[in-house]
């Protein structure tokens, strides 16, 4: 199984955790990537997660994040492909751009599912190539 995981997603451990589900999502991340180092399920990396990182002020997080980017197994570059198909999903789905690109990319690498904190990807994305989870969401059916 390829994961796709996106910023709001690995950066989920530096949230508030008094806030309801921050600190169950956070210890899903820990279980993902306690499943990645056992060769479980495989991680992808990409150029636009990356970039979101680079741009993060917070060295600390940053630092994170490319430790937990260290253990993909997979990078995806974004293409014109994938720039169209971006575009594609901005309109059909109402997207922003830049969650656009994150799912083209998620897509264009094969992800079987994309794991989110963002309830607008969740909410409005629905085609089906490929799932999109919220964190416990995701925990919830892999667990079946």
């Amino acid at each position: 199984m390829k994961l796709y995981l996106d910023n709001s997603f690995l950066n989920r451990p530096f949230d508030d955790p008094a806030v309801s589900d921050n600190k169950i999502e956070a210890d899903v991340l820990f279980v993902i990537l306690r499943a990645v180092k056992a060769k479980k399920v495989a991680l992808i990396n990409s150029a636009l997660i990356e970039y979101e990182n680079n741009k993060n002020t917070q060295r600390h997080r940053q630092i994170f994040v490319k430790r937990v980017l260290s253990f993909a197994t997979y990078f995806q570059p974004v293409t014109p492909v994938i720039r169209t198909r971006a575009l594609c999903i901005e309109q059909e789905f109402s997207i922003d751009a830049l969650d656009a690109l994150h799912v083209a990319s998620a897509e264009a690498a094969k992800a079987n599912n994309f794991i989110t904190c963002d309830h607008s990807i969740i909410k409005r994305y629905t085609d089906d190539k490929i799932m999109v989870y919220n964190p416990i969401s995701f925990i919830n059916a892999w667990k079946q």
